[in-house]
């Protein structure tokens, strides 16, 4: 009966312990912000943990990317329940709450674009693989395999476009050089004929301005109201009496 109930014990140790090792299992994934960028342009690629047991640490997380194309700015924790007991370049996270974490963005790296990246290149991203710390009180450790990512460098936005009209002086110039020249001989044939008509105009502005003058005094002469012409009516009348009244007497008298 003894030896039964130790292999039993032993069975059940066996099982338990392979249970463990079974469940504790973690997963790393890199996002960027952007997998195509641009000459000039930032971009930012966050690391995320997961782990069912609950993510109490993860240590020697190391990453890599191009330094030829790629520049680094700043990297940060971005889960505020954990703290960086390492450095920036070799990673080693603390989970500092007593709630159980199983899924989130632990940690975030912010990269420039150099301005010398070429179209069509490629910028590779990587993390080695991670210790995550899945059961602390029994000090149990998995392995989150590396993750490697990769951006696009694209043409900055209407470069050519830009390129062409950085100077649109000169692009008219080679684009319309026919029409800039139609337009200049237009405007020296506007100018001839301007100083052909230029006596006629001034001419008919004489004129106009003499026909002005003869209307404004023509104004100024008085004119004969209805009193002149009753006066006018009644020395006729009375010449006229007058002539009548003495031509009467001469006929009497004879």
């Amino acid at each position: 009966m003894k030896k039964i109930a130790i292999l039993f014990i032993s069975i059940a140790i066996i099982l338990a312990s392979f249970s463990v090792v079974q469940a504790a299992s973690a997963t790393a994934t890199l996002t960027p912000s952007s997998t195509t960028v641009k000459p000039g342009d930032t971009f930012s690629v966050t690391l995320s943990l997961n782990c069912a047991e609950g993510i109490n640490g993860a240590t020697g997380i190391t990453f890599n990317y191009d330094k030829n194309i790629l520049e680094l700015t700043s990297s940060n924790i971005n889960d505020s329940n954990f703290i960086n007991l390492g450095t920036s370049d070799d990673i080693d996270l603390m989970c500092n709450t007593e709630e159980t974490i199983t899924s989130t963005n632990v940690y975030v790296w912010n990269f420039k674009v150099k301005d010398t990246a070429t179209k069509g290149a490629t910028a590779a991203i990587s993390v080695s693989d991670i210790a995550v710390d899945s059961l602390a009180e029994n000090n149990s450790e998995t392995i989150a395999t590396g993750k490697s990512i990769t951006v696009t460098i694209e043409d900055n936005s209407n470069s050519e476009e830009t390129g062409n009209n950085s100077n649109p002086t000169q692009g008219n110039v080679e684009e319309n050089g026919e029409e800039s020249k139609t337009e200049e001989s237009q405007k020296t044939t506007d100018l001839f004929e301007d100083a052909e008509t230029l006596p006629e105009q001034e001419t008919e502005k004489t004129s106009e301005a003499s026909g002005k003058a003869t209307i404004s005094n023509s104004k100024i002469l008085p004119k004969a109201g209805v009193e002149t012409w009753v006066g006018i009516f009644a020395i006729v009348l009375a010449v006229i009496g007058i002539v009548s009244y003495i031509r009467y007497k001469t006929i009497k008298v004879k």
